[in-house]
């Protein structure tokens, strides 16, 4: 049986003054409770750089939601100063939008950057230093620790580059060659997916992974498994995949059309393994479009830059729709520059120009 609840007159007096501090009087004298505050107005823009201090520049560069819907969880990093790089977590709760920032770069005297987090707020990365990188997993549960996935083997270069939503696979390379992580018993091992010049930028549950081979000059957008995607891009032209989605899965990167021009694409949308160019937004400035994606959600809405500016490309089943500038989405005195990761929300990060320095963001739609 639950234990009773008892409250004694000093107990019941705090109570009281608690309650009448939550009404408010009307004219004649009438008591009624106090309005709660607005929710948001969306789309909304929130400034993750404001949730830090002595910062000279910061970006985000992934993103999830927590399972209950209540908060949007944001990785990236940020330059504190002296050379220094620190891979930081932002909690945005969805009622206020006011975000609060864990430094977990501060766990070591090097600087750390952060490149992904899986749906259980785990975010991987790296450790940067004048010898050797190693890549590192940090998780909420065992939060004063950056697990050093090449323990074991200090002379090793290391880096983790993305993880699967489900967090079972990570996604990097060992020594340039492309690898993924894989986890038994709390142990993480590397598996090498490539043994020639490679990197592995992001990896699905099912542990197929996309990123580019330097087999042959020039380097090639690639997926382990081999699902065809090398075949598809031109022979004569740089490419990179650098997110994927789904179990087929669609891949997006960029292909170098030769300086100062690129093209984003998108792979197997359809299953038919067709390799699409994602068009850029109607020119806003007398420069180049060169556009480049970076991310691509479960409902293949695919985010990146062009003109200089943060883009989203929403796909589909039967067509692959125009750019749209983000800036023109949402009002801000920012310049959102470049979107570098997406949700199954559709939430959006980037970093952005504001008062002099590159600022984080979310964009929440």
């Amino acid at each position: 049986m639950p234990a009773k609840r008892f409250f004694g007159n000093s107990s019941r007096r705090a109570l009281g003054l608690a309650i009448l501090a939550c009404l408010v009087v009307l004219p004649g004298g009438v008591a009624a409770a106090a309005r709660p505050a607005p929710a948001p107005a969306h789309p909304a823009l929130v400034d993750l750089a404001a949730a830090g201090s002595g910062w000279s520049d910061s970006t985000a560069v992934a993103v999830m939601r927590t399972p209950d819907g209540s908060n949007i969880i944001a990785v990236g990093n940020a330059d504190i100063g002296g050379g220094v790089t620190h891979a930081m977590v932002w909690t945005i709760p969805l009622g206020t939008l006011k975000p609060t920032v864990t430094d977990i770069g501060k766990l070591t005297t090097a600087s750390t950057l952060a490149t992904g987090i899986d749906s259980g707020g785990n975010v991987v990365g790296g450790i940067e230093s004048q010898s050797v990188n190693h890549a590192f997993r940090w998780s909420p549960s065992n939060p004063n620790v950056l697990v050093d996935l090449s323990a074991g083997s200090p002379t090793t270069n290391s880096w983790a580059n993305g993880v699967s939503p489900d967090g079972s696979h990570i996604a990097g390379n060992v020594d340039n060659r492309a690898t993924v992580w894989t986890t038994s018993n709390g142990v993480w091992t590397n598996n090498e997916l490539d043994p020639t010049d490679s990197n592995a930028l992001a990896v699905n549950n099912s542990g197929v992974a996309a990123g580019s081979t330097c087999a042959t000059q020039p380097c090639k957008a690639q997926t382990w498994p081999n699902t065809g995607l090398i075949s598809a891009v031109p022979t004569n032209n740089t490419s990179s995949a650098s997110s994927l989605a789904g179990p087929s899965p669609s891949v997006v990167g960029t292909l170098d059309l030769g300086q100062p021009n690129q093209s984003a694409f998108i792979w197997n949308r359809t299953s038919t393994s067709r390799l699409e160019t994602l068009p850029p937004p109607p020119p806003l400035r007398r420069i180049s479009p060169s556009p480049s994606a970076h991310a691509i959600n479960s409902s293949q809405v695919v985010v990146g830059e062009a003109n200089q500016l943060a883009v989203r490309w929403s796909t589909s089943a039967t067509s692959v729709g125009q750019a749209q500038d983000l800036n023109a989405l949402v009002k801000s005195p920012y310049t959102l520059k470049s979107a570098q990761g997406i949700d199954d929300s559709g939430d959006v990060v980037g970093g952005g120009f504001s008062r002099g320095r590159f600022m984080a963001f979310v964009f929440v739609p």
